[in-house]
């Protein structure tokens, strides 16, 4: 699938230009017991109505990962920021946007 063609259901948009600034916040939260501490990813959308974030991991194990940024700018306690792991960009689009966009609209 082909990321950049990708249209996103509301209230789901593309990171676009924020992706790096996404992604830095990400290093700057995850505590070393967070699921994605030390991996490789990338910000692939955002939600417009709260601060959740699409990651892929860009090395393996791959998954996607939804992650609610706390924008504190520092390592989080153990349970924050909150990630929901999603095996495959797939079944996130079935249990993540497609759900979310049901609630939304």
């Amino acid at each position: 699938m082909n990321l950049s063609d990708m249209a996103f259901l509301e209230p789901w948009i593309a990171a676009g230009s924020d992706a790096a600034a996404l992604e830095a916040e990400l290093k700057r939260e995850v505590g070393s017991d967070h699921p994605l501490r030390s991996r490789r990813v990338q910000a692939v959308a955002r939600r417009q109505d709260c601060d959740d974030v699409l990651f892929i991991t860009l090395d393996a194990p791959r998954f996607v990962a939804v992650v609610h940024l706390t924008w504190g700018g520092r390592v989080e306690p153990r349970q924050f920021p909150r990630a929901t792991i999603f095996p495959t960009f797939e079944e996130w689009i079935e249990r993540g946007m497609n759900v979310d966009h049901l609630e939304f609209i």
